[in-house]
């Protein structure tokens, strides 16, 4: 029940991928965009199997590819495999080659990246980055882009030997990685808001808006060939020596026949035409209706490219003064039934009279010889067969009823395309800087207007999913977005998250100018994909770069920037020792408070916008460094992939389950889940070394006699998922943890019900839904996780409130097959006990898991 299986290896894992990947270009199709992205894909995916065949890259450590320290940030593809290639191993931009050229001769350097990071390491270009440092017109996109930055403002502030230390270790990859920010005229903002994405990143999503392909075929059909088509009908109803070919009420073709007789001209608007729709084609793709090959269009092109060019010349094309007519004076008018029957007798006449059946007869105004059809028998009677089915349906070309009908046709498209209003938001948000943010919704939610000129009617609204393409763009307040639905997950909160954890780790820093350098690398660090890491390693962390290590110097630094004694001696330790003794003593200062403060705000933000969600690892990895500033020291465990287990937890899970059993002991949590007590824990508590870490046995042992619950065959993915399923009950998956550190009891209680209902809600939907195979699965997983979810939350509700939210679950009756869960959970409030085996003993209730080893219950 993994997302992820790497049972058959590593290179397994990454073929599949490669050929989902290849499946979906050719799903593409013509969707340009979704192409891209595909051979994009397949293209990363190709070189993370190029790196596991040669050996270049080591899946699951911390340093995968042999020639590159952890602290590069590589390219992660899904599942934390890398291509092997440094993000900030990139070609030169047109800025960076254009400096490059102006370079005097003698900067040294192998390769043009390595002659401009030596470049900036001169006087010259340390003015150029002390100025955009000072003047804030930098944008840090990736964490190796600051480190020539903190080389320049160590300089600058004394600090010459930790600068020196920091190009020793960074010189050996010069000649590969970019060490420098971009440049920018505007300075980056700060404040308390936030934000989802950046206007450039909003205007690339709505560059790559595209119209339905039905919607743009039937554009096309409407705008290019169906006016080609008209003209076509009309070219060939000028051939015809008669009344016009049609249907009459059974059905029969009558009228006259085409290729007959052709008016002078004729031949130069056959070929005009035949020239105009190839340079159509050029343009547009030629599909549709009218493409097909048994079409009127084809039909009637088919029989115009069959005519040789020389045909008029030599004698055998009739000049008919009616076709002329008919040419020259635009469409007949309409002929009654009578005129029809007496074409159709004249052209059955003419037809016996004539040894050719495709030849019309002479007419009294033809003095010439007679002459052959412009067409064989064969291709007269399809001519004739497309035209009296499009003259019937539409009229003649140029009448009223066939303009009608074109006009109606050209009402249905006249409303705008999504590119259109794609492009009038474009067009406002483009005049805020790039990398900024949108201080108001008001350049999104206007309607049309006079100001936006374009041709879309003034007061048009601009469709809602357009909107919120630009809406992630907005800057406000955490809380804001999340009510706006634009911080719609636990993943996009973890995003903008270290946006302000950010400026928090930078309070201490005194230098203005240094602070805004780190917060533009920490907020650049947190963008890192984590790697697939095994036995126990853990991710590469923020002090692990050298040159935020060698910022250090700053922090330690007097208000007035000048170096103590012990900084001038080299120490960049000093700051984390006294931070760690202010931690302890409780004298940790406002930097603490206010990092406490933030945690606890979107600790509620979390639980409270998505109570039905765990805490994805990205938001736990923030909450810790916020649990850090704020000197909490709080056990806060990850989620770990069924695949990659490697059998054991470290100490701080066991941790975590104390506090769980502390602080839920008799609760329906508890009781729902047999939480063992407090003393259980410390009683028997076992630990022992594990490459290189002490592990939790005891927690990982009973965790694994829980997990027979979920049965006992030889399927290790499912088995270990069964056993990690357990290590999220036992601790709550962080939650009973920022209760219990965070104080968040009573704001709970006053939540709970509603949050629990909503969850419930969720989980309804989610089982609702279709799902086959592995869907189903994940489906089933996830809906029990968020069941959890909801029971930690009713077990912060009065005994009222949760046999409320049973009588509504049973009312609901929405889905049939979770009504053992209900009456399980029922079960429990009403004061009973599962067995060991999780079932209501003399009853159908029974306890809701989401991994089985084998087939799960809850699919019969």
């Amino acid at each position: 029940m993994s997302d992820q299986v790497f049972r058959h290896g590593p290179q397994r894992y990454a073929t599949g991928q490669l050929s989902r990947a290849l499946t979906a270009i050719v799903r593409a199709g013509a969707n340009k965009a979704e192409r891209r992205r595909a051979e994009a894909k397949a293209q990363r995916w190709r070189e993370v199997l190029d790196g596991l065949t040669s050996g270049r890259v080591t899946v699951g450590s911390r340093t995968p590819v042999a020639d590159l320290p952890a602290w590069v940030t590589l390219e992660v593809a899904h599942g934390g495999f890398t291509t092997g290639r440094g993000l900030a191993e990139a070609p030169l931009t047109r800025d960076e080659a254009e400096r490059v050229a102006d370079l005097p001769a003698e900067v040294p350097g192998d390769n043009p990246r390595e002659r401009l990071n030596l470049w900036y390491l001169g006087d010259a270009g340390q003015a150029q980055l002390l100025a955009a440092l000072r003047s804030g017109h930098y944008r840090i996109q990736l964490p190796e882009h600051a480190a020539l930055l903190v080389v320049a403002l160590l300089l600058d502030k004394g600090f010459p030997e930790q600068a020196l230390d920091l190009v020793a270790e960074l010189r050996p990859y010069m000649s590969r990685l970019r060490f420098t920010p971009a440049f920018d005229l505007v300075a980056r903002p700060s404040g308390a808001a936030v934000r989802v994405a950046t206007v450039g990143e909003a205007a690339d999503a709505l560059r790559g808006v595209r119209t339905p392909e039905q919607l743009t075929l039937m554009h096309a059909t409407i705008e290019v060939w169906t006016p080609l088509y008209d003209r076509l009908v009309a070219l060939w109803c000028a051939t015809v020596d008669g009344d016009l070919p049609s249907r009459d009420r059974t059905g029969t073709v009558i009228g006259g026949l085409p290729g007959s007789a052709v008016p002078p001209h004729w031949m130069h608007e056959r070929a005009r035409w035949l020239a105009d729709f190839e340079s159509a084609r050029t343009t547009h793709e030629f599909r549709g209706r009218h493409a097909h090959r048994k079409s009127n269009f084809t039909h009637l092109h088919e029989a115009l490219l069959s005519i040789r060019d020389e045909a008029r010349d030599n004698g055998s094309i009739d000049v008919s003064s009616r076709t002329t007519a008919r040419m020259s004076a635009g469409p007949a008018p309409a002929t009654n039934p009578a005129n029809q029957q007496s074409a159709a007798a004249r052209s059955v006449n003419s037809q016996s009279a004539n040894p050719h059946p495709g030849a019309a007869q002479s007419t009294d105004a033809d003095t010439r010889p007679a002459r052959t059809s412009l067409l064989n028998p064969h291709q007269v009677d399809r001519v004739r067969r497309a035209l009296a089915n499009t003259l019937t349906r539409h009229g003649e070309p140029g009448s009223a009823a066939r303009e009608s009908a074109r006009a109606e046709q050209a009402a249905a498209i006249t409303a705008p395309l999504y590119t259109d209003f794609a492009g009038v938001l474009l067009t406002r948000i483009e005049r805020f800087p790039a990398d900024g943010g949108l201080p108001s919704l008001d350049p999104v939610t206007t309607p049309v207007g006079a100001d936006d000129r374009v041709a879309i009617a003034d007061g048009t609204t601009i469709p809602q999913h357009l909107q919120d393409k630009a809406i992630r763009a907005l800057e406000a307040p955490a809380e804001e977005l999340a009510q706006r639905g634009i911080i719609g997950s636990g993943e996009v909160l973890a995003a903008v998250l270290p946006q302000l954890t950010s400026r928090l780790l930078a309070a201490d820093i005194a230098d203005p100018v240094a602070a805004s350098l780190y917060e533009q690398m920490y907020t650049a660090f947190r963008q890192r994909r984590s790697l697939l890491l095994l036995n126990l390693q853990y991710q590469v962390r923020f002090d692990e770069l050298p040159w935020v290590t060698a910022l250090h110097a700053l922090r330690t630094a007097t208000g007035t920037g000048e170096p103590d004694d012990a900084t001038r001696a080299g120490s960049s330790d000093g700051l984390r020792s006294r931070k760690s003794r202010e931690s302890r003593d409780g004298n940790s200062g406002g930097g603490s408070a206010a990092a406490r403060r933030l945690l606890r705000q979107t600790t509620l933000l979390a639980i409270e916008s998505f109570p039905e969600a765990v805490l994805p690892n990205p938001l736990v990895r923030e909450f810790h460094t916020l649990a850090e500033q704020a000197g909490l020291r709080v056990p806060l465990v990850e989620e770990v992939a069924a695949d990659i287990f490697m059998g054991t937890f470290t100490e701080k899970w066991r941790a975590a389950a104390i506090i769980a059993s502390r602080t839920l002991t008799g609760t329906l949590y508890q009781r729902y889940y047999d939480l063992p007590s407090a003393d259980h824990w410390r009683a028997g508590a076992r630990s022992e070394i594990r490459w290189g870490k002490s592990t939790a046995t005891d927690f990982t042992e009973l965790c694994a006699r829980r997990a027979v619950e979920a049965g006992t065959r030889h399927d290790y993915v499912a088995r270990n998922g069964a056993l990690l399923e357990q290590s999220q009950i036992l601790t709550t998956h962080n939650l009973a943890v920022l209760v219990d550190a965070l104080d968040l009891g009573e704001q709970l209680r006053e939540s709970a019900p509603d949050l629990a209902n909503r969850t419930f809600d969720w989980i309804i939907r989610r089982l609702s839904q279709p799902a086959h195979g592995h869907a189903a699965l994940i489906q089933v997983k996830n809906a029990a996780y968020a069941w959890r979810q909801a029971v930690f939350l009713l077990s912060y509700c009065d005994l009222a409130g949760q046999t409320g939210q049973i009588d509504r679950l049973i009312d609901q009756h929405a889905v049939p097959r979770l009504e053992p869960a209900v009456a399980g959970l029922a079960h429990i409030v009403a004061g009973g006990r599962f067995a060991p085996n999780g079932l209501e003993p003399n009853g159908a209730g029974r306890r809701l898991l989401g991994w089985a080893v084998g087939r799960h219950w809850y699919f019969g």
